[in-house]
């Protein structure tokens, strides 16, 4: 909780005074699935097949819920605010392990799918839209054509 929920929380008490004085802002929070998915199996080790403990998924369904309060709070003074869940990435540290798929053999998404919603929802004034809104940042830029190719 002390990293999911009220370190953003902080951050956010931090920047937002700022970003008002400025007349707006936007605050992106990459979320997990684990927020609002049940688990597929119980908590355990990863490497061996373990699933991910409730602590973890309580704290990402907390700060899931960001985005919407401060839409109903703050948008009345400039401040956009988003979730967005990234899906199973290809990060380095996974293409160093010769990991190229998700878990099931579906697609893994490369690091840029992410960064291209978040540039577009931080730079296109459509994005204005779906202030509080949550993203599922695979089907958005593929919806989008954002990454062209992917």
């Amino acid at each position: 909780m002390e990293a999911n929920v009220w370190a953003a929380l902080t951050i956010c008490q931090l920047a937002l005074p700022a970003m008002i004085a400025a007349g707006g802002g936007t605050i992106v929070n990459i979320t997990s699935a684990a927020g609002y998915m049940d688990p597929v199996r119980a908590a355990g080790p990863a490497a061996e097949g373990g699933g991910i403990g409730m602590g973890y998924a309580l704290s990402k369904g907390a700060f899931q819920r960001i985005a919407g309060f401060l839409k109903v709070e703050l948008a009345d003074k400039g401040i956009l605010s988003f979730g967005v869940q990234p899906g199973y990435t290809i990060t380095e540290e996974r293409a160093a392990a010769g990991i190229s798929t998700a878990p099931g053999g579906g697609k893994a998404a490369p690091m840029e799918v992410t960064a291209k919603v978040v540039r577009w929802l931080c730079t296109e004034p459509e994005a204005a839209e779906f202030n509080g809104k949550h993203f599922e940042a695979q089907d958005f830029c593929r919806e989008r054509g954002l990454l062209p190719g992917w």
